[in-house]
């Protein structure tokens, strides 16, 4: 099952809109090394924002966002609580959860459209997640 990650309108637009002004900057000013970076930049970006996602594939909860990807296993799941640190992460949001997990109590931070649903889905295979709100 999949769950797309939330996007913030501020954070879209301050992404989007900083980068398409810096664009048209370059563009103004010939500047062809900027305007191809930029474009680079605005390339990457498109990338991450319409690739961002959530993936509930048997046990495995697959995150991705661009050209990063990880795989955690549900039964490993200890956690979930809602957070709004705006530490860099795999969501696009700010209405975040925390997925904590693993022996050593690593921490994943992501924001999927349905939180509810979301956790429901991973409780049905692992019912021992904590979830705090």
């Amino acid at each position: 099952m999949y769950f797309p990650s939330k996007k913030s309108v501020i954070f879209g637009g301050l992404m989007w809109g900083g980068l398409t002004i810096g664009l048209i900057a370059v563009i103004s000013e010939m500047d062809w090394v900027g305007t191809v970076i930029i474009s680079i930049s605005l390339v990457f970006w498109g990338w991450v924002w319409f690739s961002t996602g959530y993936k509930i594939d048997e046990n495995f909860l697959v995150i991705k966002s661009g050209p990063i990807k990880a795989k955690i296993p549900i039964k490993e799941i200890t956690k979930i609580y809602k957070t709004r640190n705006p530490v860099s992460s795999a969501a696009l949001s700010l209405d975040r959860l925390a997925i904590v997990f693993g022996k050593n109590y690593d921490e994943v931070i992501i924001s999927p459209v349905d939180e509810d649903k979301f956790i429901n889905e991973l409780r049905k295979i692992n019912s021992k997640i904590i979830v705090a709100k």
